[in-house]
């Protein structure tokens, strides 16, 4: 009995070709019966098989004679491929010897190197395959706090309608989202809101690993440092940087099959008991987020300022009976400050995509240092300003924002975080010195 044959690399190679998703589906059915062609797309776009190896470069795909050489290939390689994604996966095998065995598949490289970036490149993700499939591919799915609450000079400007008191009010931190999944069969794996694996974070998963009240959960929160640039260093490089000076705050948790299940059914005061007291007796390089129950407007108000003053974005509020929501929802709320102030345009950028042949962003002057300001307008807004360009030059323009960045030694920073246009300020003199 011969090998199975295959047609993945033909297949990408279609699906490259076209940006419609119906057909892009309609070419996925073509799967079906290509038991290689399964498990290529299974093993790349699960999002809970990470291979700790990255391929230096990516090999393009482009010509169909091209394709039907790899997959001659691929058909050959398969069983020994699978077999070192295996070993990957379960990290019996790391460093550079698993680099130099991941690099041994020849002219089946251009699909070993898509599955270890977990990227097939051609425009195809997991919840397109589950469309054809349903249920084929595990996906990745964290619960995500609505814009909810903005608070200028200290009164509730936009959002009150979500407030249902009491509610819980946990601090907002300005690090990276992580999820760890401590699954002491598989290991355990830290993830970013996206499902992309991070692995610089080696003290972090030395106290996960030896507290074993953690195993079988998942928790998820926040990692953080002095600041923000300190934690995004560490989280997105790999060139021996480590999180000594990082901590993990959890503010939630569940078991690791209601996670990947995504059927919880556990109501928040229950998680945040569960976390409790799993928490008793870990280090405090891994705590619980500190929370209170709020009961009304003003005592709201009251502890936004201490958390802003004590160096917290904000705050995240949740109704104690509310469930992990698996997606963008208003049962978690985010209370964030905004800054409001007026800049003097000094440039237009034309923008991409949708707006390729209207306004971008425009350019304001913060100080000595030109900041884009691409959110807040309406397509009508883009249009007249950019076919008026000259009569919005030097306008003085209102901007609201989260905060002004900090103004470095190098002469960098000193931008402005989240700015979004408010209006323009007719009202306001051009030419007002302070506006520099």
């Amino acid at each position: 009995m011969g090998k199975p044959k295959t047609k993945t690399a033909q297949l990408l190679l279609r699906l490259v070709k076209t940006a419609s998703k119906k057909e892009k589906l309609e070419i996925l059915a073509d799967l079906k019966g290509d038991e290689i062609a399964f498990n290529v797309f299974y093993h790349a776009l699960n999002p809970y098989w990470t291979y700790g190896v990255q391929p230096a470069k990516v090999v393009e795909i482009e010509t169909a004679s091209q394709a039907k050489h790899i997959d001659e290939a691929l058909q050959f390689q398969w069983p020994k491929m699978k077999e070192l994604l295996e070993r990957l996966a379960t990290r019996q095998l790391t460093g550079m010897a698993a680099k130099k065995a991941a690099a041994n598949f020849g002219d089946a490289a251009p699909i070993m190197q898509r599955i270890l970036k977990k990227d097939l490149r051609c425009g195809v993700h997991a919840k397109t395959i589950n469309e054809r499939y349903s249920g084929f591919i595990p996906t990745f799915e964290v619960a995500l706090a609505d814009e909810g609450l903005v608070i200028v000079d200290g009164q509730i400007v936009q959002g009150r309608e979500l407030l249902q008191f009491p509610m819980w009010a946990e601090p907002k931190y300005d690090g990276i989202r992580t999820l760890a999944i401590i699954d002491m069969t598989e290991g355990i794996q830290l993830f970013s809101r996206y499902g992309r694996e991070f692995e610089n974070y080696p003290n972090i998963t030395q106290v996960l690993a030896q507290h074993e009240p953690f195993a079988g959960l998942v928790l998820d929160g926040e990692v953080f440092g002095a600041t923000f640039d300190d934690v995004a260093e560490v989280a997105h490089t790999k060139d021996g940087r480590d999180d000594a000076k990082l901590s993990y705050c959890v503010w939630d948790c569940m078991k690791v099959d209601e996670f990947r299940s995504q059927g919880c059914e556990r109501p928040l005061w229950e998680r945040q008991k569960m976390l409790a007291e799993a928490m008793v007796g870990c280090p405090a390089r891994v705590s619980q987020t500190p929370g209170c129950l709020v009961q009304d407007h003003e005592p709201l108000l009251t502890l936004f300022k201490q958390m802003r003053d004590s160096g917290y974005e904000g705050l995240i509020l949740k109704p104690l009976d509310s469930m992990y929501s698996y997606k963008r929802s208003k049962d978690w709320i985010k209370v964030k400050e905004m800054f409001t102030d007026e800049f003097k345009v000094v440039g237009f950028n034309v923008g991409k995509g949708k707006y390729s042949k209207t306004l971008g962003a425009l350019v304001i002057s913060v100080g000595k240092v030109n900041v884009e300001v691409g959110s807040g307008f309406t397509d009508a807004d883009r249009k007249d300003i950019w076919q008026n360009r000259k009569d919005y030059l030097g306008r003085v323009v209102e901007v609201k924002y989260q905060e002004k960045t900090k103004l470095k030694a190098d002469g960098t920073g000193g931008s402005l975080r989240f700015p979004t246009f408010l209006r323009w300020r007719p009202d306001k003199d051009e030419d007002d010195p302070a506006l520099f």
